[in-house]
C-alpha cells in the first residue's frame, strides 16, 4: 500500500479535494498549509498536536473547522495508546506535529503492531508494541507503557 495514497484518501482529501498525479506533492501541501480553527479568525498550520489517520474517521488534536475530521483533545500518548490497544489490523498513520512541518520522507504506514511508526518532523520512531520498551529501546513506547501503568493504578 502506498503511504501517499493512504494519506490522501483518509486525511488529505478533507483539506483539498484536488488530487494530482504527484501525491507526494499533494501530501506536502497539506502538511505545510494553514487551516481555520473553529471559533478563531486566524488560520493555523498543523503544528503542536497529533493525528491518527485511519480508514473511516481520522482524528487530530486541533479543532479545525473542517468537516469529516474528528477532534480529540487528549494528549498524543493517551490517544495513540488506546489506538494501539484496540488494534484491528487496519493500517494507520501516527503523526506528531511540531514547529516544522513533517517532511514527506517521514510519512510511513503502520501495518502491524510489530512495526509501529511514529512520524514527526524530527524523524520516524519505530518500535514493536508486542515487546517491552526495554527490548525495543523506544522512548515513545516507554511513554505509552508508563501511561498504561498509571491508568491501571
Amino acid at each position: 500500500m502506498n503511504s501517499f495514497i493512504f494519506f490522501h484518501d483518509h486525511f488529505g482529501k478533507y483539506f483539498s479535494s484536488e488530487r494530482s498525479n504527484k501525491l507526494h506533492m499533494d501530501a506536502s501541501r497539506v502538511l505545510r498549509a494553514s487551516y481555520p480553527l473553529k471559533g478563531k479568525p486566524k488560520p493555523t498550520r498543523l503544528a503542536f498536536g497529533w493525528a491518527i489517520i485511519r480508514p473511516g474517521t481520522s482524528a487530530l488534536k486541533l479543532n479545525l473547522d473542517i468537516s469529516g475530521l474528528a477532534c480529540d483533545p487528549r494528549p498524543e500518548s493517551m490517544s495513540f495508546l488506546e489506538e494501539l490497544k484496540s488494534w484491528d489490523d487496519t493500517p494507520r498513520m501516527f503523526l506528531l506535529f511540531g514547529k516544522a512541518p513533517i517532511p514527506i520522507s517521514n510519512l510511513f504506514l503502520t501495518l502491524d503492531l510489530r512495526a509501529v511508526r511514529i512520524c514527526s518532523p524530527k524523524g520516524v520512531e519505530t518500535f514493536d508494541f508486542t515487546k517491552t520498551p526495554e527490548e525495543t529501546g523506544s522512548n515513545f513506547h516507554k511513554r505509552l507503557v508508563n501511561m498504561d501503568k498509571k491508568n491501571a493504578a
